[in-house]
């Protein structure tokens, strides 16, 4: 049987450390990207069949990271999980809830990833 591969895409090498391990442990095949450019390279070249990311606050052109994978079309179809720091406005709620599947804030538990993670494959 083929491994679900997981796209983790976070600029904090410890975060991915802990994701990756856990994600591993449990089967999952991880890639890793360190800032949304790398990680939409990646997710157009492997089709992960899921992204976790971290939030980034604005990317090129004035885009988050799920707005940017959302628009292109090979990338268009991957459930997002974005995990934040930071508190999200309401008036992003609706906005973040339409391009990603699930929206964590952090801390956020290794089981709670790992529950969402496997719910989206």
């Amino acid at each position: 049987m083929t491994s679900k591969t997981v796209l983790l895409v976070d600029p904090h090498p410890d975060c991915r450390v802990v994701y990756a391990t856990l994600l591993t442990h449990f089967g999952f095949r991880v890639l890793e990207a360190r800032d949304d450019d790398e990680g939409l390279r990646l997710a157009r070249v492997q089709g992960p069949d899921v992204i976790l990311t971290e939030l980034f606050p604005w990317g090129r052109g004035g885009k988050m990271f799920p707005e940017r994978l959302r628009e292109a079309p090979e990338t268009s179809g991957i459930p997002v999980i974005a995990l934040t720091a930071h508190l999200v406005p309401e008036a992003w709620e609706d906005a973040l809830a339409r391009i990603c599947a699930r929206v964590l804030t952090k801390p956020c538990g290794p089981r709670r990833i790992l529950e969402e993670v496997r719910r989206l494959v």
